[in-house]
């Protein structure tokens, strides 16, 4: 069997251990704690999640991230189909189209802003 592959897999492999893998558990540890600028940790438990589900103001936040998704979501994939479309016609203005939706990502700000 043939692992020479492998090696090429092993830098993301590390950079995602180090970037995503490693903060998410030294977190979740945390989260069980009641770490605090002195440094004491001493375990708590569920407490702290206990605790952040009776308070009002984190169901509020989260009532208000769903409301702007369910609103926010479906404006911006309209948006974005019907340039698409624009973009993709066959009429003479087609390129006019194309230049106002990709000169952002290939012109130099000091052009534009």
């Amino acid at each position: 069997m043939n692992r020479s592959g492998f090696w090429f897999v092993v830098p993301f492999l590390v950079l995602y251990a180090a970037f995503l893998i490693v903060p998410m558990v030294i977190g979740l540890g945390a989260s069980v704690t009641d770490e605090g600028i002195t440094g004491h940790a001493g375990f708590v438990g569920g407490a702290n999640y206990a605790e952040l589900f009776q308070d009002p103001a984190v169901w509020s936040s989260l009532g208000h991230t769903l409301i702007f998704t369910v609103v926010s979501t479906p404006a911006i994939v309209l948006v974005g189909l019907a340039m698409a479309l624009l973009a993709n016609r066959a009429t003479p203005e087609r390129w006019l189209y194309r230049l106002a939706f990709f000169a952002p990502y290939l012109l130099p700000c000091r052009w534009w802003c």
